[in-house]
Order: C-alpha cells, then sequence, then structure tokens
C-alpha cells in the first residue's frame, strides 16, 4: 500500500483560487470536500468558506 500523495502547496492555490474568485467556489465545491484536504487547517478553512457562500 502506498501513501496518498498531497501537497500543501496545492491545497493553499485551491483555497487562494476561491478567495480571488469566489464564483469558481461551486465549481470546485462540487468534487472536492473538507475530508479531501490532508492538512486539517486547510480543511477548515475550506469548511469556512463554504459555509460563508451558504449565506
Amino acid at each position: 500500500m502506498t501513501d496518498a500523495p498531497y501537497s500543501p502547496e496545492s491545497e493553499e492555490c485551491v483555497i487562494g483560487a476561491v478567495l480571488t474568485h469566489p464564483l469558481v467556489y461551486l465549481n470546485i465545491a462540487a468534487f472536492l470536500a473538507t475530508d479531501d484536504f490532508f492538512f486539517v487547517r486547510n480543511g477548515y478553512i475550506w469548511a469556512a468558506i463554504g459555509r460563508l457562500e451558504q449565506r
């Protein structure tokens, strides 16, 4: 069994893209969930963005 690949830079780029271009959130959120983030803090940020989008 191999370890799952992860990249803090990739996770941060996804979050940064959504913060700078909020309209892309719905497209990305259709297939990317909070649990998909390897780094917990990035998952928390993604969840917070989702809560803000629901307002």
